[in-house]
């Protein structure tokens, strides 16, 4: 049997949640207000992300190029707001 790795199962999880979220009335409700929240960014493709806190200042500058690890902290929440996931709760960044 094909296990599917742990981090790519959520982003997978976090992915169909994005996308039959925003294909409701409540959905595309949610994503509208979001959008309009200080400091979202909406990129062409309609993902959403909001800076919290910058890097450090050694890091500035620099850009991820394709398969470069990355570390995060992530909560996964449904449209309302109910959260399914949450690095923070396990006290542990997510790498891929």
């Amino acid at each position: 049997m094909y296990r599917i790795p742990a981090l790519p199962a959520i982003l997978l999880a976090l992915l169909l949640t994005i996308v039959s979220g925003g294909t409701t009335e409540e959905g595309l409700k949610f994503l509208s207000t979001k959008e309009k929240e200080d400091g979202v960014i909406k990129l062409e493709s309609g993902l959403m992300y909001k800076v919290l806190r910058e890097g450090s200042e050694e890091g500035k500058g620099k850009k991820a190029m394709v398969n470069t690890p990355c570390k995060c902290h992530y909560a996964g929440t449904l449209v309302d707001g109910t959260e399914f996931d949450s690095s923070y709760k396990r006290g542990a960044v997510s790498g891929i």
